[in-house]
């Protein structure tokens, strides 16, 4: 077993001074040149533990598990990008191009997931195996995406963080995990059903960056949970007992409840639909909304009357303040407005085009962490 462990290893190095070369040398990337410098860890992982053919009992069920997820990511993408929005594609859209792309493409999902399930598949006895390939296929991902040039802030960090990093780390856990479990061929189905189309459809669904990340940073993460429990809870043995079949079906109900939670959250915080999450981070409202509460705002509410609490947008910020006046100049309804816990009112008129949505509910306490955030980031730029 040392010696398989020493083998896994190697590879696994090969692979992360390739992630590192590339990163650091390789200038103007060429997606060509990269793969055929990944064709060196692919001979020497088939040289070395040969070529895995054995199929998992469970990988069909697990097959059409992820056919039906991926079925269910694209039905509400795309039924939100009905709400949204659509944008046009950023990638070529002649033959050409489309063709170069899904080779180029195809040939780089083909390559990786060889080597990984190759890898994943001798880890049974070396466990850090398996961590230590998820961190380096995402490192090898992620060089294809990012460079030094883009992070010169906190605020630029976080967001190559929340828009490359976890999204392609998430994924890549998925991926090991089931490498390590079934079979090559859902790795590479998988990838082919979520990559692909990016190259074939001439729009996507214009869900923001936020969204959009968030939704492929939590997909893989619902997924490993669910095949595990649904599949994989008695170590690649399935029996179908009563005990199982009910061990499935919580896995179901928790996977749907998941999603459904999920999908709340997103869309509230993405303002997509007609309500609106936001964040107070200010004490101007204390007593009525404190800093670290989320209001719940309803976009489409115009109606507003004195007393109402209103977001607005003042100098390109969000502000959550009471309506203690109604004016109308020459026609036009403005709103003076107040911070409850502010001793004076604020020093200018709001229009009806600056009005964000009218408070529905608060939350209490949720919106810390990401107060805190922002004051770190605020606190480093």
């Amino acid at each position: 077993m040392k010696k398989e462990s020493q083998r896994i290893l190697l590879i696994e190095s090969l692979l992360a001074l390739i992630a590192i070369f590339t990163f650091f040398i390789i200038k103007g990337f060429n997606m060509l040149v990269y793969l055929a410098i990944l064709l060196i860890p692919l001979g020497l992982c088939l040289w070395l533990f040969g070529f895995h053919q054995r199929e998992e009992r469970a990988s069909k069920d697990v097959l059409l598990t992820i056919v039906i997820w991926i079925i269910v990511y694209y039905l509400i993408t795309y039924i939100t990008g009905y709400f949204s929005g659509f944008l046009k594609n950023g990638y070529s859209m002649t033959v050409k191009g489309i063709l170069t792309n899904i080779f180029t493409q195809s040939m780089f999902i083909i390559i990786m997931e060889t080597i990984r399930v190759s890898l994943a598949k001798k880890c049974k006895y070396f466990k850090i195996g398996l961590f230590i390939a998820a961190v380096v296929f995402s490192a090898i991902e992620i060089v294809t995406k990012f460079s030094l040039g883009q992070v010169s802030s906190r605020l630029d960090f976080l967001d190559t963080l929340f828009t490359v990093i976890l999204p392609v780390i998430s994924k890549n856990a998925l991926l090991t995990y089931l490498g390590y479990m079934t079979s090559v061929g859902n790795n590479i189905t998988y990838r082919l059903l979520m990559e692909l189309p990016t190259y074939i459809v001439p729009i996507i669904p214009n869900l923001g960056d936020y969204l959009s990340n968030t939704i492929l940073t939590v997909i893989p993460m619902i997924l490993i949970y669910y095949l595990s429990r649904a599949y994989f809870s008695k170590k690649e043995k399935i029996k179908d007992s009563r005990r199982d079949l009910k061990k499935r079906k919580l896995a179901s109900v928790i996977g749907i409840c998941l999603v459904l939670i999920l999908s709340v959250l997103v869309v509230l915080v993405s303002g997509v639909g007609r309500y609106l999450a936001l964040t107070i981070g200010s004490g101007s409202m204390t007593g009525t909304i404190n800093k670290g509460d989320v209001v719940v705002l309803d976009k489409k509410d115009k109606k507003v009357s004195e007393g109402d609490i209103i977001a607005f947008r003042k100098e390109g910020v969000i502000l959550v303040h009471r309506v203690i006046d109604i004016q109308n100049i020459h026609g036009v309804r403005y709103y003076h407005t107040k911070g409850d816990y502010n001793k004076n009112e604020d020093n200018w008129l709001v229009e009806v085009k600056d009005i964000v949505g009218k408070y529905k509910l608060r939350l209490r306490f949720i919106g810390w962490p990401t107060v805190k955030l922002n004051e770190w980031i605020l606190g480093g730029d």
